[in-house]
């Protein structure tokens, strides 16, 4: 069983769900909750949705308090819209598992995708307090805030943003929204020196492409370089194509482009990709609706934001 499990987190599913049907084939009644929960998960990856559900119902009769597949299962009718059984798949999990945060980020997303913000604030406000060392917790929210359409609104997504940093200077989608809050000012020099200093020791291909296109009319052969090492981390980056394709009709000499593709490529490390889970991503971009459930948060609650905003100053004074 030790051994399906690495194969799992190692993304060989196929061979995964093979052995696995040939576990249970042969062996129904020793089928433990953990081996449902793994085909679950594959189900999930194939986005069998229903199918994944219902293994994840089998797994927790086997054992109710399994806290990943309490969580899969919300996970599963959030990606099926399902946000009524959503949250309370959440709030069941919450019983067992108060101290994940993972809880409290799908609660948060489901009470705004059914535009329940009274509900919405009073998760907010009770995540930041449960966790005030989360910078996680923080870049949810600015990231939320930082989505709305009111510019009174936007602009509390700075102070998330500036704890998020203090809590952990390296956190990537802290210094991505801190990056962006700086570009919407307008504040290109602040921009470029945070994304330089933090691409030295943590290279993106994201922050390439993000500093190449602020770069490119004053400096184009800087944004260019900063394309060229977008492209070498992640080849199929959506923004570095476009770049340099846009910089071609420019007066730039060829021979020094490809100067500077050589030494891009010569300095480089080689990255390896990443297998990257729904976690991962601190925001709202994952909900089909998210962009309708901000804009009338915008138009109808205004004050919950401010209460928020009002609760996180409260808790950065008790540090």
């Amino acid at each position: 069983m030790g051994v399906l499990s690495v194969v799992m987190v190692l993304g060989e599913y196929p061979m995964a769900e093979r052995d696995q049907q040939i576990t249970v084939s042969e062996h129904p009644h020793l089928i433990t909750a953990h081996q449902l929960f793994l085909r679950a998960h594959f189900m999930f990856v194939e986005r069998k949705l229903e199918r994944g559900l219902g293994l994840l119902r089998r797994c927790l009769q086997l054992e109710p308090r399994h806290p990943e597949a309490l969580l899969q299962q919300a996970r599963l009718y959030t990606d099926m819209e399902r946000y009524t059984e959503a949250a309370g798949a959440y709030r069941d999990a919450q019983i067992h598992l108060p101290y994940r945060f993972e809880v409290f980020k799908g609660l948060f997303n489901c009470y705004l995708a059914q535009k329940r913000y009274a509900e919405a604030q009073a998760i907010c406000t009770l995540t930041l307090r449960h966790f005030q060392a989360s910078a996680r917790c923080y870049i949810l929210f600015g990231r939320t805030l930082f989505s709305s359409g009111n510019p009174s609104i936007k602009k509390t997504a700075r102070k998330f943003a500036q704890r998020a940093l203090q809590i952990d200077a390296n956190y990537m989608s802290a210094v991505a929204l801190m990056a962006d809050i700086y570009e919407l000012e307008g504040n290109t020099g602040e921009c470029l020196k945070l994304l330089e200093e933090h691409t030295t020791y943590h290279p993106h291909a994201d922050f390439f492409v993000q500093m190449g296109n602020m770069r490119m009319k004053e400096q184009p052969i800087k944004a260019l370089e900063y394309y060229y090492k977008a492209l070498d981390m992640n080849p199929k980056s959506l923004g570095a194509l476009p770049g340099i394709n846009s910089l071609k009709g420019s007066s730039l000499d060829i021979v020094l482009i490809a100067g500077i593709k050589r030494s891009t490529e010569d300095k480089q490390p080689i990255v390896k990709p990443e297998f990257l889970g729904t976690d991962c991503i601190d925001s709202l971009s994952s909900l089909p609706n998210a962009g309708e459930a901000v804009s009338e948060l915008d138009a109808s609650s205004e004050q919950m934001w401010q209460d928020v905003d009002v609760d996180m100053v409260n808790l950065n004074t008790s540090f």
